[in-house]
């Protein structure tokens, strides 16, 4: 209890800094954000105006407490360019691309424990565990034009584009992702499994007549949650940055893409959500990862 309770206010002290750090980008720029907004030629009087629409016309103290308070309420500011509410456009954003993640994980997960159990059971298909490396080295840019490029050519009539209404429509783009992950979660468990392959207590399994079922499952798989659950919130944070380019590519409307219109079209507010949120998504999943860790293997001392 006392790890989980000093790990929270760790994740917690981490918030904070990430919101006085997107402040200090944001608000303490060399020039004014209200001009880099709307430009170099626009007239003062319309930046005089969104100096006060963003509250900048206060002393940077005043800003900082107000924003601190709002931002820890929920309450942002709405979008410069859209006057959309931003949470609930950045949330709705982050569903989207929450739903390729997941997909993209679920891919991820399965084939790369049925790839090493082939391997496994079977030596000689080792060559396949092998050559998923590539996925490695694959930049996901290339993979998802590459791929396109060639439904275009064979498949003229396949259309590529997002559908709201039909979730099929997310394969495409989440085994493209999923190219990396499967790559780097096959890796991780099939090096795993080597160690423990030349361990005593394997060996002895061997000798003692246990089956391959038993000992893949419940010494091979279960010595390697750590590293696995380890490698997967790795993956996410890579997964997340990578969705920009399927996102852009398939048109799908996540929080890459927000991510991406944002930065072209200079919506601070929009941006500073984004942020944020993102943030506390992944202290939030590093937060749960440090507890499971600790209940997967109680040895681990987190002192």
């Amino acid at each position: 209890m006392e790890f989980i309770i000093k790990k929270f206010f760790y994740s917690i002290s981490l918030v904070f800094g990430t919101f006085t750090l997107t402040f200090i980008i944001f608000n303490l720029i060399p020039t004014n954000p209200a001009r880099i907004i709307l430009g170099p030629n626009a007239p003062q009087e319309a930046v005089i105006e969104l100096e006060r629409k963003l509250g900048l016309d206060k002393p940077l103290y005043i800003q900082f407490i107000n924003e601190f308070k709002d931002t820890f309420k929920f309450k942002f500011k709405k979008s410069i360019i859209s006057e959309k509410d931003v949470l609930k456009e950045v949330i709705k954003r982050f569903i989207n691309s929450f739903k390729v993640i997941f997909l993209t994980l679920i891919f991820s997960i399965f084939i790369s424990y049925f790839l090493n159990l082939i391997s496994f059971y079977h030596p000689k298909f080792k060559f396949i565990v092998n050559i998923t490396k590539i996925g490695i080295i694959l930049p996901t840019f290339v993979s998802s034009i590459s791929i396109i490029t060639l439904i275009a050519i064979f498949f003229p009539k396949i259309s590529i584009r997002y559908n709201p209404e039909n979730f099929l429509t997310l394969i495409l783009p989440a085994l493209i992702l999923s190219f990396y992950p499967i790559a780097f979660l096959t890796h991780v468990f099939n090096k795993k499994i080597n160690e423990i392959t030349k361990s005593t207590y394997f060996k002895s399994a061997v000798s003692l007549g246990f089956s391959k079922n038993y000992i893949f499952h419940k010494i091979c798989f279960k010595a390697s949650l750590v590293s696995l659950l380890s490698s997967l919130v790795n993956i996410l944070s890579v997964a997340f940055f990578s969705t920009i380019i399927i996102e852009i590519v398939f048109t799908i409307p996540g929080i890459g893409l927000l991510l991406f219109d944002s930065v072209i079209k200079k919506d601070f507010p929009m941006l500073k959500a984004i942020v944020f949120i993102n943030a506390l998504f992944f202290i939030t999943i590093n937060l749960i990862a440090e507890i499971l860790y600790s209940k997967i293997d109680p040895r681990i001392n987190y002192a």
